[in-house]
């Protein structure tokens, strides 16, 4: 049971380190961003609440038939009739603990999802979180840009009007048509 939830838990961790590398290969292209995969395979987790029962708790006011049988009656008589109970007893016992493994092993397989999901999740909202603020640096950047730009064309501008303006006057001094 614990290779299988490792290797369903190796598969998926593999897809997830493959898409997660693919968002590292296209975020440090375009943003310079840097997110962690997976470095290894989460296991099954080792906590556990299982317990075993054997046996019957026995009743000390009310007698077992078949140890009575046993006391009066022949060996080969008591015999099979007590193999036929132990087997009952045996296979029930069986039954009720691998009940008991079943739910164990649920809960154990339930809990270790959940810390994976937990993982993936805040492995992906990193990348997230990342290229959100990076976006944000860029759309601030080209805010300032153009405002810079806005700026220098002003100064460009009022330079040549300057220059225009002075052309005139050099115009109207001397007389002259440029």
């Amino acid at each position: 049971m614990k290779e299988a939830f490792d290797r369903v838990i190796a598969r998926f961790t593999g897809k997830t380190n493959r898409v997660i590398g693919e968002l590292l290969k296209q975020s440090a292209e375009i943003f310079d961003l840097k997110v962690e995969g997976f470095a290894e395979v989460e296991a099954l987790t080792e906590e556990t609440k299982l317990y075993y029962i054997f046996g019957e708790h026995s009743n000390m006011f009310i007698p077992n038939a078949t140890n009575l049988y046993a006391l009066f009656l022949p060996k080969f008589i008591t015999g099979p009739m007590i193999m036929r109970v132990m087997r009952k007893k045996v296979e029930r016992d069986l039954d009720r603990n691998c009940g008991r493994l079943r739910t164990d092993y649920n809960e154990r397989i339930s809990k270790s999802v959940k810390v994976f999901k937990n993982l993936f999740e805040e492995k992906f909202n990193s990348a997230i979180e990342g290229t959100r603020l990076v976006l944000t640096r860029v759309i601030e950047k080209r805010e300032h840009s153009e405002k810079e730009a806005a700026e220098a064309y002003e100064k460009l501008s009022e330079q040549v009007k300057a220059l225009e303006s002075a052309r005139e006057s050099l115009r109207e001094i001397g007389g002259v048509a440029y």
